[in-house]
């Protein structure tokens, strides 16, 4: 029979004497839980665990004088249970951010149990040590990287184990997806940059996360003969998921203007900054040139500086406004 499973019966004896009462009664020596009611005969136990056999003797004593007696003895043999493990649905969360969630196991058994967890990125099993008194544990994990996980939560009652999986999604941070210039006459007027996902428009919307550079006379970008670009307030449409810079006076395309953004001012819903060095983590301020007909984004060294720079490049449409009576082709 299973572990934690009541077994009953009522236990029966004759007497050749006519009217003789009997009383049952355990041996000593009968396992711990067993019961057994005196006039009835009626005996109860409930294995505490698995994989075991539990061994009893039934004694019927007589009300003669003297007293006789006589015993039958029996076995059980309890199987081990598995402990049901529960972890909940699949969850999503970001690069970066941890997941906290809570789970529980059931067990029919009184055992002693241990339990590890397999967060399903190659760092392998870790001990649950905190099982609570009902039979509850916490997880908590962050990952550096986005991708689909599967969470594995193992619980050992020393005989069977209970296994229960779970996916946790973690979605890549927020990066520039495109970058769109304007031109009108031989001069940039506006910027447009859309991202990869929403993003908190009160940083995507100020005019201060955006830092535009002409590189000098020295020809080097970074270097105190910067020409910074005046800008008009910005705006985001969060429907498109696009910021609008306007320089206060319109760009020569002749120069290769630079584009800085603030990675720390453009954050997803879940507070996560902006990719711009697209090394999969957030942070790193996004750098590229704007150039009419395609825009070459580099990817800066990661901050653990463990990466080398990674070459991306997104192609930016320039419209040609030939007059503000005809509509704009696309170059």
């Amino acid at each position: 029979m299973a572990e934690g499973t009541l077994a009953t019966f009522s236990a029966t004896s004759t007497d050749i004497d006519a009217g003789a009462v009997l009383t049952f009664s355990l041996d000593p020596g009968a396992p711990a839980g067993a019961t057994l009611e005196p006039s009835t005969g009626l005996f109860r136990f409930t294995p505490p665990s698995g994989s075991k056999t539990y061994t009893f003797t039934i004694r019927a004593t007589d009300n003669g004088s003297p007293a006789m007696s006589d015993s039958a003895t029996f076995t059980i043999t309890a199987t081990s249970v598995a402990p049901t493990v529960t972890v909940g649905p699949d969850i999503a969360t970001g690069v970066g951010l941890a997941f906290n969630r809570a789970g529980s196991f059931a067990d029919p058994g009184k055992n002693t149990w241990t339990a590890t967890v397999d967060y399903g990125d190659g760092s392998g099993p870790w001990p649950l040590a905190a099982l609570g008194a009902d039979r509850s544990f916490a997880l908590s994990h962050a990952y550096d990287r986005p991708g689909t996980y599967p969470v594995t939560v193992r619980v050992d009652d020393g005989n069977t184990s209970g296994t229960a999986t779970f996916a946790v999604v973690v979605k890549p941070p927020v990066r520039v997806q495109a970058v769109r210039l304007t031109q009108k006459g031989k001069k940039f007027t506006t910027v447009f940059i859309t991202y990869s996902d929403g993003v908190d428009p009160t940083g995507a919307g100020l005019a201060s996360t955006y830092r535009i550079d002409n590189d000098g006379k020295d020809g080097k970008y970074g270097t105190k003969d910067d020409k910074v670009v005046l800008l008009r307030p910005a705006s985001y449409d969060s429907t498109t998921k696009t910021a609008k810079l306007i320089p206060r006076k319109p760009l020569p395309t002749g120069p290769v203007p630079q584009l800085r953004i603030t990675a720390s001012a453009i954050t997803d819903p879940s507070r996560l900054a902006l990719d711009g060095d697209h090394d999969n983590k957030p942070g790193g301020d996004f750098t590229t040139l704007l150039r009419k007909g395609g825009v070459t984004v580099a990817g800066f060294r990661s901050r653990n500086h463990q990466r080398g720079p990674a070459l991306s490049r997104f192609v930016v449409r320039v419209l040609h406004f030939t007059s503000r009576n005809r509509h704009p082709s696309i170059g």
